[in-house]
């Protein structure tokens, strides 16, 4: 039996070979969430098209909708191209709901990718 996770691999390759991107666009895919705790918690982002080059990408996040690149947010700013990144947050507040998007940019030019919630862990009372 095949791998599911192979599979999707597979088409999401096929679907970044054969797929053009318009000219200066920036595509960005927010990914999966993980190791959700009291205080931090890892998600994925995808770089889907670089356009005319991305200068920064990451996640923004907030407790309230919409979150950008002006609220909480990783940055990193060496280029990956196209492909996976991960991050980080740290200093969460436990038990609490936030709202997180992918993001890439080139100077004032900002994609963002849809928008994810997940709530912390709440703190363990003895």
């Amino acid at each position: 039996m095949k791998n599911p996770k192979s599979t999707i691999s597979l088409l999401f390759l096929f679907f970044l070979l054969f797929s053009s991107c318009d000219k200066g666009e920036i595509l960005v895919e927010t990914g999966d969430l993980s190791d959700i705790l009291t205080t931090t918690a890892k998600i994925t982002g995808n770089v889907i098209c670089i356009g005319d080059g991305i200068k920064h990408y990451g996640h923004c996040y907030s407790v309230t909708p919409g979150p950008t690149v002006l609220d909480l947010k990783t940055e990193y700013y060496a280029a990956i191209g196209v492909g996976t990144y991960t991050s980080f947050l740290q200093g969460l507040e436990p038990g609490t709901r936030y709202y997180i998007r992918a993001y890439g940019r080139r100077d004032n030019i900002i994609a963002y990718g849809t928008e994810v919630s997940f709530t912390t862990a709440s703190p363990v009372t003895p």
